[in-house]
């Protein structure tokens, strides 16, 4: 008797906690975040979680900013040893979300850092009552939560850790999103070739000038119409230097507008002198992306008038987007 008594208290707990799981919304398996990719947006303005300046260095805070599509704003969500907690690893850098110095006091900023398995970089992720769809983030070294600092509108506010008061600037929601596929290309020396009008990248004028402009212009094969592709310091990251002139292609005044031109400049590796290059639909050929404005190399005016100007535009996956890199070892000469 004494037995079933025990057992009918456990299953009216079992009803009781199903019960007000059930009344608040709430299921553990819909609160749990599988494990992938994600964009990371907060609930107090339109902005996403990013790595302040797309850095790959330890240390470099973690920021609001608008969204841009860059690798510095897509994170991985990985579990931990502890059941319900998580790892949060900053794809453009390999780094992982990090308690600044191990502290559990309100205000401590939120870093990317090697990964060391502690507590200051493990967190749980906890579906937000008042916000279907929304998660709170909690650092398992201090309790305390992720917030974005000064009430989480502006852009550029960092991510510090807080006691929890439940508001939009500690309510996050999880966006899922794939990584885009390597583009394959080798480091190497190339002609680069427009889709649409068949012209070819060149230095304007040959010039070895900084600030010169990237044009289009019918093939000539020499060095100002040569590019060295060298692989950056992260994973999928390239730099594009000028054979002729040994400057590295950049964008104009490190500018995110659309319309801002490709010039040459002196290395300083920068992100606006970083780029991916993705596969196009059509094959063989590719999509150029800037690293500092989430912008794709495009044909000024449309893509066919020699002499037209490289410049960053929003994406749309047109021709005058879509670009051949011609390995020079395999190429004949016209």
């Amino acid at each position: 008797m004494k037995k079933e008594a025990i057992t009918k208290r456990i299953f009216w707990i079992f009803v009781l906690i199903t019960a007000c799981l059930a009344f608040s919304g709430i299921s553990y398996a819909k609160a749990q975040l599988k494990p992938g990719y994600y964009h990371i947006k907060g609930q107090a303005s339109d902005n996403y979680i990013d790595v302040k300046g797309g850095s790959g260095d330890k240390g470099a805070r973690i920021i609001q900013w608008s969204f841009n599509e860059s690798r510095n704003q897509i994170f991985k969500l990985e579990r931990a040893k502890d059941r319900g907690l998580y790892h949060i690893k900053a794809v453009n850098s390999g780094l992982y979300f990090d308690v600044k110095g191990g502290s559990t006091e309100k205000g401590a900023q939120i870093q990317q850092w090697s990964f060391n398995g502690g507590k200051h970089q493990t967190f749980s992720i906890e579906p937000s009552a008042d916000d279907r769809g929304s998660y709170h983030i909690k650092v398992a070294n201090s309790g305390l939560y992720f917030d974005i600092e000064g009430g989480g509108s502006k852009k550029g506010a960092p991510l510090v850790q807080w006691s929890f008061h439940g508001g939009k600037n500690q309510t996050f929601k999880f966006i899922k999103t794939k990584i885009i596929s390597s583009s394959g290309l080798k480091a190497g020396s190339y002609f680069i070739q427009v889709k649409k009008s068949g012209l070819y990248f060149d230095i304007q004028g040959g010039s070895t000038d900084r600030g010169a402009s990237v044009i289009q212009w019918d093939y000539h094969g020499k060095k100002n119409q040569i590019f060295i592709l060298e692989r950056g310091k992260i994973s999928g990251q390239y730099h594009i230097r000028s054979a002729k002139s040994g400057l590295y292609l950049n964008i104009q005044g490190g500018v995110s507008d659309k319309g801002a031109k490709i010039v040459q400049w002196e290395f300083h590796g920068e992100h606006n002198q970083a780029f991916e290059i993705e596969k196009a639909k059509s094959r063989g050929f590719y999509h150029i992306k800037a690293l500092n404005s989430g912008l794709y190399f495009d044909i000024q005016g449309g893509g066919d008038k020699k002499g037209a100007t490289v410049i960053q535009w929003p994406f749309h996956g047109g021709e005058n987007q879509s670009f051949k890199f011609i390995n020079i070892r395999g190429y004949k000469k016209k």
